[in-house]
């Protein structure tokens, strides 16, 4: 009995370092987990905004166009304005093609944002536990 009463201090105090070693671990983590969060967030920001100029860009790129095709009908034989037209459809497939990379990046940081709640919420769950565990060893100490 008196073996028992000599070990359970010990191991409350080894319980309690170790628990006190994990919460400032995790907690390290969240503010880690935070700044990624944070930063894909930025990227986001700007991965949105990236969009929507080459979708503007896009645009505009489909007006020239369309203009040129216009002035095409007006001006017979000249080589230089079928040059043009194909330069510019291919410079919408680009704008278009940029387009779609940058909805699947969209995407793929949403995923990304939703890991990192899922995360955040791990690590919430973990310090309540490691709330309580500290709360019982000393209790028990």
């Amino acid at each position: 009995m008196e073996q028992l009463l000599w070990i359970l201090p010990n191991k409350s105090n080894t319980i309690l370092k170790v628990s006190t070693d994990i919460a400032s671990i995790t907690d390290k983590t969240k503010r880690t987990t935070k700044k990624v969060t944070e930063s894909i967030q930025n990227v986001s920001d700007g991965a949105s905004a990236q969009s929507i100029s080459t979708q503007e860009a896009s645009e505009e790129v489909e007006k020239l166009a369309k203009s040129l095709e216009e002035t095409k009908d007006y001006v017979d034989g000249i080589d230089v304005m079928e040059d043009l037209i194909v330069r510019t459809e291919l410079t919408r497939e680009k704008s278009q093609i940029s387009i779609d990379v940058m909805t699947e990046m969209l995407e793929s940081i949403h995923k990304i944002n939703y890991i990192s709640d899922v995360i955040a919420g791990i690590i919430s769950q973990i310090n309540l536990l490691l709330l309580n565990a500290s709360i019982e060893a000393a209790r028990a100490g």
